[in-house]
């Protein structure tokens, strides 16, 4: 997973999320919960530089949310909703 990169300030994450307007309005969302819980590991993936790796190909709208517990897949969703995002963290923390 030498291809995942981890944001560990706000304008890092800001830089990998490039021109996409969904993804930067569910930025701030995505930054708190992070901080407010540290012990999930939140990650972001920039899909067009890792278009081969086999989670990306699932992917098929831009934000994808992904929550994994012991490297399976629990819950997924796709779109800007951070109350969504937020129940999705706080149902799986």
């Amino acid at each position: 997973m030498d291809k995942v990169h981890r944001a560990n300030t706000d304008q890092e994450f800001d830089s990998l999320l490039k021109n996409q307007k969904p993804c930067r309005a569910i930025a701030p969302t995505f930054s708190k919960l992070s901080n407010e819980y540290p012990s999930i590991i939140f990650i972001q993936v920039d899909i067009d530089k890792l278009i081969t790796h086999p989670l990306v190909k699932t992917i098929r709208s831009v934000p994808t949310f992904q929550m994994y517990s012991n490297s399976s897949l629990v819950e997924e969703f796709s779109g800007a909703d951070p109350s969504r995002l937020k129940s999705m963290v706080e149902a799986n923390k």
